[in-house]
């Protein structure tokens, strides 16, 4: 699907003109229209403004209709995701990333952690070990997780997870609204 057709359908679906959606993004409607029409290729910096007055991710623009994707993920086609301040790639098991929650799995290998740091962030987190031992560590406490335990992180709460097991450990996490 086409970049300015998908910038379409989300400011419709928020009900927003085009001069509102200029206004918010600090652009001009004339170039959102060319944009929209497929006229015009926005910059990083418009596409970041137009991103942002939608309150989605950059992503979001290059993704199908979620109203015309299958609904499923096979598993050899999972998307691999990856943060600059994680030392782990996650594969999205949503089909996209313009959802309202955020579906992923990721697995450690023995003695890494999720981060070097503690790092809070905006999503809520419920994360779910399926395979191994992590260690989830939030603010000053520490939690060991099993194969089968679950856990619930609140929004902006420091934490990271560390395989502490000698074999891969794997978890699957939900995060509302999404991180990526």
């Amino acid at each position: 699907m086409e970049l300015g057709s998908n910038i379409r359908r989300l400011r419709q679906a928020r009900d927003l003109t085009l001069a509102q959606l200029a206004s918010k993004a600090q652009i001009t409607p004339s170039l959102l229209s060319q944009v929209e029409r497929g006229v015009a290729n926005p910059s990083l910096n418009s596409l970041r403004g137009i991103a942002n007055a939608l309150a989605v991710p950059l992503v979001a623009f290059f993704e199908e209709d979620p109203t015309t994707r299958p609904p499923i993920v096979r598993s050899p086609h999972r998307r691999k995701l990856k943060l600059p301040e994680e030392n782990v790639t996650f594969e999205l098991l949503s089909p996209g990333l313009d959802q309202k929650i955020e579906f992923l799995q990721f697995t450690l290998p023995p003695g890494l952690s999720t981060s070097d740091d503690l790092l809070g962030h905006l999503p809520e987190e419920a994360i779910l070990v399926t395979e191994g031992t992590m260690r989830l560590d939030i603010q000053q406490d520490s939690y060991i997780l099993e194969a089968g335990d679950s856990a619930h992180i609140i929004s902006g709460l420091p934490h990271k997870l560390t395989n502490a097991g000698d074999k891969p450990a794997t978890a699957i996490c939900a995060l509302t609204p999404p991180l990526f």
